[in-house]
């Protein structure tokens, strides 16, 4: 398929849907650029022909290589999202130097930056009613943010979304796709209501690009230095993503192990050092937990479940240092503790940096949760590089009101 671009078009919007390729042939639903199976699944196109917007939807990846590459290179690309657009063209496309000139995600930024965060949509959900015959459940839905359809709605004020036909399919005929998170599961579209949804996506960032730079014409705001600028931290930050960062996953292993030695040798130390307190804690649990059960029978039947070591019952009683609630009765009620600090809420406080508060018992417990903190870190390092060693974290660029980069991917 070829395009059939007018030599007067001025811009052209992409937007690509990607996923990954299994080795039985079906698809996944993945923005995971840099992985061998990752493809172009299709691809929508939009521009402008005189009055009327004029659109084309492609699929498969090298349909989509063909179609790219006839772009005149003098014609401005435009995206929703320039970060993803450009990852996915190194990745998949590095022969073709496309002229991803303009974001819309980035001009909403420099418009609104982002919207106002204490500003929220009333959205009532008809489907209690049609499915369940209930009253319809009323939500406050933040309008701010920077993905597409938040701008269409705060920017344009256009009410209803062009994706929801696509993700009312997803909710009715994907089981495991859950509210909010239809867009893992786009692959599974039929092809017609995957073309609505592509060109939809492309049209409405054609409306919002046009809206937003006629706005910035009329109070004489020149953007296009904000832009390269973005472009080029963009650019970089891509660069990094698809690189990864080499992680040496032996040592990582052996630390977290040593880590984890640690924080057991620091609750002996704690469940030794305060035993008798611990015992007399576990023994008020005990008496509170058989409580709950009205006839002599049932507390009976509770006690011979807590003496079998029953793991449930065991569970109920047992002293847990991590629990902020024990901790305070233990150094309260038990150990005679006054606190100084306290939550917003009035309870004493048990935060990390207030621990010291608690005298020795509190320090020791402090000294647990900062290696708690470091066995987290560890073990997310090994989690997310064990593809290949390499850990290929998210920045977004596009993102804080600040200016300053934020991790997590664009959604």
């Amino acid at each position: 398929m070829l395009l059939d671009i007018p030599t007067t078009v001025t811009e052209v919007v992409f937007d690509y849907e990607t996923g990954l390729v299994m080795p039985d042939g079906s698809t996944v639903a993945s923005t995971e650029a840099y992985l061998p199976n990752f493809r172009v699944l299709s691809c929508g196109f939009s521009w402008r022909d005189g009055v009327n917007i004029v659109s084309a939807f492609v699929k498969g990846e090298a349909a989509v290589g063909l179609c790219l590459a006839q772009l005149p290179r003098a014609v401005p690309l435009i995206v929703h999202n320039y970060q993803f657009e450009r990852m996915v063209t190194n990745c998949r496309y590095p022969f073709l130097k496309l002229n991803i000139a303009y974001d819309t995600m980035r001009l909403a930024q420099v418009y609104d930056n982002g919207g106002d965060k204490m500003a929220f949509e009333v959205v009532v959900d008809e489907t209690e009613v049609v499915e369940y015959g209930e009253m319809p459940e009323i939500k406050k839905v933040p309008t701010a943010g920077l993905g597409l359809v938040k701008c269409l709605f705060r920017i344009l004020g256009e009410p209803v979304s062009h994706k929801k036909e696509a993700h009312d399919w997803i909710r009715a005929n994907v089981p495991e796709a859950k509210k909010g998170k239809e867009g893992k599961f786009l692959d599974r579209l039929p092809d017609d209501i995957l073309e609505r949804y592509n060109v939809g996506d492309t049209e409405a960032t054609l409306r919002l690009y046009e809206f937003v730079t006629e706005e910035f014409r009329r109070i004489s705001y020149d953007w296009s230095l904000d832009h390269s600028l973005y472009k080029s931290t963009a650019d970089f930050v891509v660069g990094a993503k698809i690189r990864g960062v080499r992680v040496n996953r032996k040592l990582a292993i052996t630390n977290r192990d040593k880590v984890e030695i640690e924080i057991r040798d620091i609750e002996q130390a704690f469940l030794t050092r305060y035993a008798s307190q611990i015992a007399e804690v576990e023994s008020d649990r005990l008496v509170k937990w058989l409580e709950k059960v009205k006839t002599e029978k049932g507390k009976a039947k509770r006690l011979a479940k807590f003496q079998a070591a029953e793991p449930k019952a065991v569970k109920e009683v047992k002293f847990n240092p991590g629990s902020n609630a024990q901790l305070q009765y233990m150094f309260m009620r038990k150990m005679g503790m006054v606190p100084k600090f306290f939550t917003k809420k009035g309870a004493p406080s048990l935060k990390s940096s207030l621990l010291s508060q608690w005298g020795e018992p509190g320090l020791m417990l402090q000294k647990r949760r900062k290696r708690l903190i470091i066995l987290k870190q560890i073990s997310s390092l090994i989690e997310v590089s064990a593809y290949n060693s390499r850990w290929y974290l998210d920045l977004k660029v596009a993102q804080t009101a600040t200016g300053r980069l934020a991790g997590g991917q664009h959604g």
